[in-house]
């Protein structure tokens, strides 16, 4: 028996279950993402689509993690900063309720990995062999599925295998700011067949970014239709209940979950710039038209929690734009900035910050402006600065969210820098404005002043006239008198001379 037990043990088959169970997971991740259509809105083909969006959204939020950039709310360059709350590289929206790796992804349906009896089973060999690093590994995958920390993952004393383990599975506990920073900009130098996000991949290798991107707008029109009852009577939530089967109160629930998942996966294949590349430029600026003037609209019901607006796509979208922004070297920079002037994205964005900064957290707040400050940084942006804001109106109205909002957010070194192009911008409309109104001022003050004198030397030669009229023949008597002495002393002086 002894004999068998160490025999068991020197097989070293860990690395060949990790393996196949990858590749059964990457097998049925494939098959969930080619599920993805556009389904008629609140079919039964749509509600099952809502669930296969939410696993796949999951996945792709766990894949994406690490892609995530430095903290500039608060945290100085040694402070720990939780690198699971973006996606995308936005600070402090929400928290995650999944962690873990791409290997931990208990709650996907039809996954190998979705039985903890059987995934222990697989480690079993790994657990005989390194009782240690497989319990670690054990921790870091299955933790979303057994509600364990990441401080149970992540210890200080054990720093030399912490490192190992972040860069061979991927779990990420509590790092430093500088090490997010470096492993960020590795990463994102990566093409994205050569980083470990097979969700993301297989999206944009089975052509679904765009195929979603297109039912969403879809959906956000009906959205807008069933808000806006006034012009919409007969668009209600009572008819799609029961085409669909659902309550009304499921049924806004699942639409909630369509538009979260949705919106999660949109952005995690954002962040890479081969969806960006493949992308239907002028849908997707449709998308953030419609999203940013049904928002601005007196019909629009605000969540209930700033946290649920942070995961609406009038928030999002503000993400989408930094994102495009930060690779827009590699795509067609004049093209897409024509099109977003063309379409006044920019008044919108404006006019939403104005008007809904209540209803969005302090960080979403920021990172929208830093969004905006991004594209401010644009070569084309500073070439067309005028085209962009070639009124006086549309001018205050950028003046105006400083004092509104954006002071309570420049709370930091790090935020007054990752700000600093939107605050110049308005720092100098402010100046040009104010100087062009005390230009008017004194050129006001000159006509007046020209006005009175004219005025005065107008009733200086009436009076003149009035007192040449009435005593006419004095003034003639006198002036004839002037001339006669002069010319009878012209006369006296020549016969001396003579």
């Amino acid at each position: 028996m002894w004999g068998r037990k160490t025999a068991y043990e020197t097989k070293d088959d860990s690395t060949e279950n990790l393996e196949r169970m990858s590749k059964r997971f990457a097998a049925d991740l494939r098959i969930q993402v080619k599920k993805i259509g556009s389904p008629k809105l609140f079919s039964k083909q749509w509600l099952a689509l809502t669930e296969t969006l939410e696993n796949v959204s999951k996945i792709a939020g766990i894949e994406n993690k690490s892609q995530t950039l430095l903290n500039v709310s608060q945290n100085s360059k040694n402070t720990p900063v939780d690198t699971t709350s973006s996606s995308s590289g936005f600070v402090g929206q929400y928290p995650k309720k999944s962690q873990g790796n791409v290997m931990g992804l208990a709650g996907f349906k039809g996954s190998p990995l979705s039985n903890s009896n059987r995934m222990n089973k697989e480690f079993s060999v790994l657990n005989r062999r390194h009782p240690s690093s497989s319990s670690s590994i054990m921790a870091g995958s299955s933790s979303s599925l057994l509600g364990m920390k990441k401080s149970s993952i992540y210890s200080p004393g054990k720093k030399k295998y912490n490192q190992q383990v972040k860069g061979d599975i991927g779990v990420m506990g509590t790092l430093s700011a500088s090490t997010v920073v470096k492993k960020q900009n590795k990463d994102h130098k990566q093409t994205l067949w050569e980083k470990e996000e097979y969700c993301v991949r297989y999206m944009v290798e089975e052509g679904k970014v765009c195929v979603l991107l297109r039912q969403f707008l879809e959906f956000k029109e009906l959205q807008h239709k069933l808000y806006n009852t006034i012009e919409y009577p007969d668009v209600t939530y009572s008819s799609y209940a029961e085409s669909s089967g659902l309550s009304e109160e499921a049924l806004k629930l699942r639409m909630e979950k369509y538009e979260e998942s949705a919106g999660s996966l949109l952005r995690c294949c954002f962040a890479s710039v081969e969806a960006l590349q493949t992308l239907d430029m002028p849908l997707f600026f449709d998308h953030i038209q419609l999203v940013l003037k049904f928002a601005i609209h007196p019909s629009y019901q605000p969540p209930t929690t700033p946290i649920s607006m942070a995961k609406k796509q009038e928030y999002l979208i503000f993400e989408y734009i930094y994102l495009m922004c930060r690779d827009i070297e590699k795509l067609s920079e004049e093209s897409i900035c024509s099109r977003f002037l063309e379409m006044g994205i920019m008044d919108y964005a404006i006019q939403f910050l104005l008007k809904r900064h209540d209803n969005l957290p302090t960080s979403a707040c920021f990172n929208a402006a830093v969004a905006l400050s991004k594209f401010m940084e644009l070569e084309y942006f500073a070439t067309h600065r005028d085209k962009f804001f070639n009124t006086l109106d549309k001018k205050r109205a950028l003046i105006s969210m400083k004092k509104v909002f954006l002071n309570n957010l420049l709370t930091s070194y790090a935020r007054k820098r990752a700000l600093r192009t939107l605050i110049e911008l308005i720092t100098y409309f402010n100046l040009k404005i104010s100087s062009s109104t005390d230009h008017q001022d004194s050129d006001q003050d000159d006509d007046e002043f020209f006005n009175s004198s004219s005025s005065t030397s107008t009733s200086t030669t009436s009076t003149s006239n009035s007192l040449l009229g009435s005593g006419g023949s004095t003034f003639q008597q006198m002036f004839a008198n002037r001339r006669a002495f002069l010319s009878s002393a012209g006369s006296s002086s020549s016969s001396s001379n003579k």
